[in-house]
């Protein structure tokens, strides 16, 4: 198994917590907009464009997820 150092282990938490701020304000800024929509039918698209970027959203939170469980296998490992 590859060996890691606790810095780099740091550092790669630190890129999470960065990626986490984005999707925060990306999820407000959709907040911000949906409640901005009147629901016509032309703010469908709106809708859907909104729900299609939440989705890739819940895909970098997987991701996130995956990256700190390995972090938190390796510190173990470091223990």
């Amino acid at each position: 198994m590859k060996k890691i150092s606790l810095s780099k282990i740091c550092k790669k938490l630190a890129y999470c917590h960065l990626d986490l701020e984005a999707m925060e304000e990306e999820i407000t800024s959709y907040g911000i907009l949906f409640r901005s929509l009147d629901y016509t039918g032309v703010e469908a698209a709106g809708l859907a464009g909104i729900g299609i970027n939440l989705a890739k959203i819940g895909g970098r939170l997987e991701k996130i997820n995956h990256q700190v469980r390995k972090l938190n296998y390796q510190l173990e490992e470091l223990s």
